[in-house]
């Protein structure tokens, strides 16, 4: 595998499921082409949206959202390259906030701290490098009440999610921090240094075999 995916690559992989009828139902409700397809925003390398290293409590992109078809499915995944991995702090590059809960989801540099309806995965002790590409995602679905986490198309966990829990629509989504309250709440330690490409979130929870096939 190249160290850096080509341009669009794993958006590309996703539509091609749909239309090779591996996931006939594969809806895309938010494709977050501004961090592969849409806008360039490092010097000599073109889509993909970079956090710098001098790290500062003002550099993050917010969306606002509307997840409600999300509500019983849910996969989210990117292409990470963190500048900085340490043992003593967490760097999160996505966090999806709601009113009652600030933690609906939340992806870090770290798979002990990716979250979902505030719950992390602390079974596991799982690394991704400095400096160089990992494919991250997490699944989850209402049915089998299970969120399950990737590392490079390789399953790492799956944990129960509490019975009758939907994913919150309509809440604040940010690149670049954690939220602590809902639209802020950041802390410097916490803020993301590194490279984000490819970032999707779909309306399914993509197999373990279509995780792989995206990667």
């Amino acid at each position: 595998r190249s160290t850096q995916p080509s341009v669009c690559e794993s958006m590309e992989a996703v539509v091609s499921t749909q239309s090779t009828g591996i996931q006939t139902n594969l809806r895309m409700i938010l494709v977050l082409l501004l961090l592969s397809c849409l806008i360039a925003v490092s010097e000599g390398t073109p889509h993909k949206v970079v956090f710098s290293s001098d790290i500062s409590l003002e550099n993050y992109i917010q969306l606002f959202p509307d997840l409600s078809r999300a509500s019983h499915a849910l996969t989210v995944c990117s292409w990470v390259k963190p500048y900085v991995v340490s043992d003593s702090t967490n760097r999160y590059w996505l966090s999806y906030s709601v009113e009652d809960e600030y933690n609906e989801i939340v992806m870090a540099d770290k798979p002990s701290k990716v979250y979902l309806f505030g719950d992390d995965m602390d079974g596991s002790d799982s690394t991704i490098p400095v400096n160089e590409w990992s494919h991250l995602c997490q699944t989850w679905d209402a049915l089998s009440r299970f969120k399950t986490f990737y590392i490079d198309g390789v399953k790492i966990e799956s944990v129960i999610t509490p019975t009758g829990r939907n994913l919150t629509a309509k809440g604040s989504l940010i690149f670049g921090q954690e939220q602590d309250s809902m639209g802020g709440g950041f802390d410097i330690g916490q803020s993301y240094a590194g490279e984000l490409f490819g970032t999707h979130i779909l309306s399914v929870a993509l197999s373990e075999e279509q995780v792989a096939l995206i990667y």
